[in-house]
């Protein structure tokens, strides 16, 4: 390229020379130096850039000559698995058609076998039952043991009774027919008190003697009275009692005179539940 230096208008070839031969004076900074080289860049970059979409252009018809490729050899390996399984499904089907057959003949044949058997077997046993005499077998005498009574002990239960009702138990009954104030003189009751005597009637209906209880609890609205001696009356006895027989006698206590029932407990299972109707007058005959 050839330029005319900017000091002494000489004609410089910048092939040749770096400066100017006639002056020496430098070419760097000359606008038609800068503007060739920038036209040499501008024709660089559109090389490298034409050059780069040709190498992109080249490897997409690669890229899409592979994938054709792959396609096709899939497709051709179908294909031939296709015309694999045409050819062998004819045989195929011949071979089940075969097996079906021969197994429909084998169960016919064993069908008909069976039958001729068991037909061979019928006239055998009726034969064999035609010639057979049957005895009659005689049964043993087998007496049968007599199972012994099992005796179930009877539970006591508590009883309750009102005057006059005999409270039952397993093995006697107690009985309350009367009641009545009475005088203990020289002694006195407490105040608000009064002396009752209870006549109680007790009956043995067990097989063995029966001794009575020697103490009788006399309750009034849950609370326990005093018992006290009444000399004017029997008192009821503890010696035993002979079965079917009856013991009598009374028992005295002191209780409120406004109590409204007496609760007179004998034993653990008896309860004498009685109302009080004497009106607290006090009786002193004897019986």
């Amino acid at each position: 390229m050839k330029i005319t230096c900017d000091y002494c208008g000489t004609l410089i070839d910048t092939d040749k020379y770096r400066s100017c031969p006639n002056c020496g004076g430098a070419y760097g900074n000359d606008h038609e130096v800068i503007k060739e080289k920038e036209k040499l860049d501008r024709a660089d970059d559109l090389y490298f850039e034409k050059k780069e979409l040709e190498n992109d252009r080249i490897r997409i018809e690669n890229k899409n000559l592979m994938t054709n490729s792959a396609a096709n050899s899939k497709t051709v390996q179908n294909a031939a698995k296709f015309m694999s399984l045409g050819c062998l499904l004819p045989i195929i089907t011949i071979c089940v058609t075969f097996v079906i057959v021969m197994i429909f003949a084998i169960a016919a044949v064993s069908s008909e076998r069976k039958a001729e058997s068991s037909s061979s077997k019928r006239e055998k046993e009726a034969t064999s039952h035609s010639s057979i005499s049957i005895t009659p077998v005689e049964m043993p005498d087998i007496s049968i043991p007599e199972i012994p009574e099992i005796s179930v002990p009877l539970i006591e239960t508590k009883v309750t009774a009102g005057l006059g009702e005999p409270a039952q138990t397993l093995n006697y009954s107690v009985t309350c027919d009367r009641y009545q104030t009475v005088d203990r003189w020289p002694y006195k009751p407490s105040e608000g008190y009064e002396y009752v005597s209870f006549h109680i009637i007790i009956e043995n209906t067990g097989k063995e003697d029966y001794r009575p209880e020697e103490k009788i609890m006399c309750l009034v609205d849950g609370i326990m009275c005093d018992s006290q001696w009444d000399n004017d009356r029997k008192q009821l006895s503890s010696d035993p009692v002979p079965p079917g027989i009856k013991a009598e006698g009374n028992i005295c206590f002191e209780v409120p005179a406004d109590a409204e029932y007496f609760d007179l407990k004998y034993g653990d299972y008896v309860t004498l539940h009685l109302k009080n109707t004497i009106g607290g007058e006090a009786v002193t005959e004897t019986e």
